[in-house]
């Protein structure tokens, strides 16, 4: 019996992995700017995986070549800043909408 998808739309998968994409180009030329620069960098939680000059890896994957898996509230603890129970901050200084809107800072720290 094969397992039903999460995403069943063709077309919200292809957005799916078009918004994925733009994230992983975004995170990589971070990476790749604190790097040029010598910027630097502090891990926010244990799956932080840091870029040179602080680390050797450029890609922060593991030895699998897996990103870290995050939990939303996650997620949120390192867009807004590392700044748990703050609504915005960082990234998007105004928050956001919706509601998974709070980072926990127990949850940033798997």
């Amino acid at each position: 019996m094969r397992p039903h998808p999460l995403i069943s739309s063709k077309a919200l998968l292809r957005i799916a992995a078009r918004i994925l994409a733009a994230e992983a180009e975004q995170t990589g030329n971070l990476r790749l700017q604190a790097a040029l620069y010598n910027l630097k960098t502090t891990a926010l939680n244990a799956v932080d995986i840091l870029p040179p000059p602080h680390a050797t890896r450029f890609i922060s994957v593991d030895a699998q070549g897996l990103t870290a898996v995050r939990k939303p509230g996650q997620i949120l603890y390192v867009v807004y800043g590392g700044a748990g129970g703050a609504q915005a901050g960082a990234f998007f200084p105004s928050g956001e909408n919706g509601t998974l809107i709070t980072p926990d800072a127990a949850q940033a720290r798997p």
